[in-house]
């Protein structure tokens, strides 16, 4: 009997009311990028599981919801952060998308990709945070400026949930060792023994 393989768990990291410059809540735009991964043609059916709070029973701003979202940023596979200024709402004078990108990246940062959100949002936070104005979004715009994160840049739905397809098929490539692939100077003879260890999946 065949082996059975995990799907890729997939969260995404946004605000989800916030309405975005074409119109569309970003709502929308996480569920459309939800359904293109969902909709990927694969032998293995299906190739990716996306972890969406809203869909998860985490969509509140509770302490329920806030471990909940934290253990999946750490979990997942791929991190997307859809970035659009804003930190999210606050615990410990954090947002929360702020603290799930930190997971992800204490985790493994080469699982995270960022997408920022172009739009009136991000570039007020870019005029506090270029005038020093301290705020949990100046913090947030901060961490991503001094790592380079931000990997593509959306304004209307069709681009945001394009870059983030493409976004996640770049994080996959750069996740998974095929046997033999040399890694980091070693030979990694079968793939990557453990994902825990070496950050990449083994086919």
């Amino acid at each position: 009997m065949a082996q059975q393989i995990r799907p890729l768990e997939v969260m995404v990291s946004s605000r989800i009311e916030t309405t975005i410059a074409s119109g569309s809540k970003l709502a929308t735009v996480r569920q459309r990028i939800a359904a293109a991964l969902m909709a990927t043609p694969s032998p293995v059916t299906p190739l990716f599981r996306v972890w969406l709070s809203e869909d998860e029973g985490a969509g509140g701003q509770d302490e329920t919801a806030w471990n909940a979202c934290m253990a999946a940023a750490a979990r997942c596979d791929i991190l997307l952060v859809l970035y659009n200024g804003e930190a999210g709402w606050l615990r410990g004078g954090t947002g929360i998308c702020h603290a799930e990108y930190l997971a992800g990246v204490a985790r493994n940062p080469a699982k995270v990709r960022v997408i920022r959100v172009e739009g009136d949002i991000w570039n007020r936070t870019k005029n506090a945070f270029d005038r020093l104005v301290a705020s949990p979004d100046s913090k947030f715009f901060s961490d991503l400026a001094t790592a380079n994160a931000i990997r593509g840049t959306g304004r209307t739905a069709d681009e945001i949930v394009e870059k983030s397809v493409h976004a996640i098929w770049t994080a996959v490539t750069d996740l998974v060792v095929l046997p033999n692939q040399v890694v980091d100077g070693q030979r990694l003879i079968g793939g990557c023994p453990d994902s825990d260890q070496c950050g990449r999946r083994r086919l």
